[in-house]
């Protein structure tokens, strides 16, 4: 196209060349009485020049208008998958509600496994959520020694302390218990572990829940992913206090 613009420029500055050349050598010729055959073939050579052109144009004006059509069609492909002007008010909450209803949609769905674009390659959504509940977070307790931090002399010293100065016929709990609760306060950190990953995967999916409406409001676009940000961020801290005071629960 570069090229071709460059030719039409090349060939059409040549040709007003050629031609206001002849015609000042025409006047020249004319006011002075003499005539000679330059002229003539300084115009055949202009008019030959002329016709290549006008045989490029013919050439090339065929495709510059299918490539034009072309193009023209695209955009009016793209303009029409961003929906009809607005002009009231009324236009633009219909509209804002549609986009945030949808969006809603979209997040259930991919939560519940029925989203129209699920992924073939990797988890996703709620099966991503269940994944990290059952295998990571089950692997992350498991790999936990619940022997860890004590020996055996330990569990014999503190049967020992729970028989106080009698002879036990049975094992005290008590002992059982203290120790117990001593490596409860281990799941604390494969649990807020877990809790970072479901949160993750909550953002994750909070932008992959974009409609297609909503790209041509980048103002709302961004703000939207800004207010679930926040809303999944908020959430993490009760969480996490939830956590804590579950295990601190079972350690009392």
């Amino acid at each position: 196209m570069v090229l071709e613009c460059w030719s039409f420029r090349n060939i059409g500055k040549r040709f007003m060349d050629i031609g206001v050349s002849h015609l000042q050598k025409t006047e020249v010729c004319c006011s002075e009485g003499e005539c000679n055959g330059d002229g003539d073939l300084d115009l055949c050579n202009c008019l030959m020049e002329f016709l290549i052109l006008e045989q490029h144009i013919r050439t090339v004006l065929p495709g510059l208008k299918a490539e034009l059509n072309s193009y023209l069609l695209t955009v009016v492909k793209e303009l029409r998958t961003y929906g009809e002007a607005m002009e009231s008010k009324a236009e633009q909450g219909a509209i804002l509600l549609n986009i945030l209803s949808k969006y809603c949609e979209a997040f259930s769905a991919m939560v519940d496994g029925k989203s129209q674009e699920m992924s073939t390659k990797e988890l996703s959504g709620g099966a991503r959520i269940h994944y990290i509940f059952q295998s990571i977070f089950v692997k992350s307790l498991e790999e936990v020694n619940p022997c860890e931090d004590f020996s055996d002399e330990d569990i014999r010293t503190a049967i020992q302390n729970a028989t106080g100065p009698r002879n036990a016929l049975f094992v005290p709990e008590v002992p059982f218990q203290v120790l117990v609760r001593r490596q409860i306060a281990r799941l604390l950190d494969p649990s807020l572990q877990c809790l970072r990953l479901v949160y993750d995967e909550l953002i994750k999916m909070s932008r992959a829940c974009e409609a297609m409406e909503i790209r041509r409001f980048p103002l709302l676009r961004r703000r939207l992913d800004e207010v679930m940000g926040k809303f999944l961020r908020d959430s993490v801290k009760p969480a996490e206090r939830m956590i804590g005071n579950i295990i601190e629960i079972e350690v009392l």
